[in-house]
This record gives structure tokens, sequence and C-alpha cells, in this order.
């Protein structure tokens, strides 16, 4: 709804068969199906059209977001090197190759906690865009509600320049 509302293309990739089939009649009921474009792939595998200007996404956070439907990241790669190695290093390195000179990566991501062991995932976020080749801009701080104590009221949102 953002890109649409500013007038720019979508493209957009899940995994999800339901959410693409949602997606698409959402474009068609508002009448911008020629502006949006959403295929069915896992992030790290898609082919995302050249000359974009900003790629923004939230990546599942390796084991802690389970989603329903289609081919899940940490189905694919049950440990977090493995994650790194085969979902967040491709997705950064796919993004680099989609941008313009001077495009945008923002990826929504936060550490985790899971089964006692923290995921350092912003780091790690950082790590894999520069060995990309971007630059880390800035990190803003998305508001979000409280998910309880263990929570902090905000998430960070990476921007990284190509």
């Amino acid at each position: 709804l953002g890109a649409v509302a500013a007038g720019v293309q979508y493209y957009g990739t899940d995994v999800s068969p339901e959410t693409i089939a949602g997606c698409g009649c959402l474009a068609v009921d508002l009448g911008v199906q020629e502006m949006v474009t959403v295929v069915n792939s896992p992030a790290e595998n898609a082919d995302p059209p050249k000359g974009c200007a900003l790629v923004f996404t939230s990546p599942p956070y390796f084991a802690q977001e389970r989603y329903r439907g289609g081919k899940q990241s940490h189905t694919s790669y049950t440990n977090y090197q493995d994650w790194l190695d085969g979902f967040l290093h491709p997705l950064c390195r796919r993004a680099w190759d989609c941008l313009v000179d001077g495009g945008h990566l923002a990826l929504n991501v936060a550490d985790i906690r899971n089964r006692g062991v923290c995921y350092p995932l912003s780091d790690d976020t950082i790590k894999s865009a520069v060995k990309a080749g971007f630059s880390h801009v800035e990190t803003l701080r998305y508001p979000i509600a409280s998910l309880g104590a263990k929570r902090q009221g905000w998430e960070p949102v990476l921007v990284f320049r190509k």
C-alpha cells in the first residue's frame, strides 16, 4: 500500500500462496495491478528486477517467526550459521544486485533469544550487508507495541546505501 500511495512500482516475494493470492486480489480491488508484482518465492531465491531505488524488508528472525504456508527459512536452515549463509547473505547480495548506485536497503530486524540463546541478528545483518558492498548509513527506531517485559518498544531498521 505504501508503494502504491507513493506511485511507484512494487515488487514483493512471499512463500505463502495464500498471501500471494491475497495481494493479487488487493491490487485488483484497488485497480493497481499494473504497479504490483508479487511472486511466490523465498526471498533468498527471488530474482528482483534491476534498477530499484529501494529494497525494504523485514526478514524472518531466524527461528523466531514461523509463518504458515510455503517453504520457510527456519525449516530450510535449521541452525543459525546455515540461516546466515543460506538466507541472510544471499538476501543482501540480491538486494545489491537489483539496486541502482546510491539506492538504499532497509531491513527491519531485531536480536532474538530462542531457547536460551541470544542471536545477534542486527550486528550480523550489518556485517552481511557490508560484506555485500553496502555502507551502513543509520539505524532507525521502528516503534512497536510492547510484546511483554522481554521486548523494548521499538525494533531497529538498518539503513544501507549502495
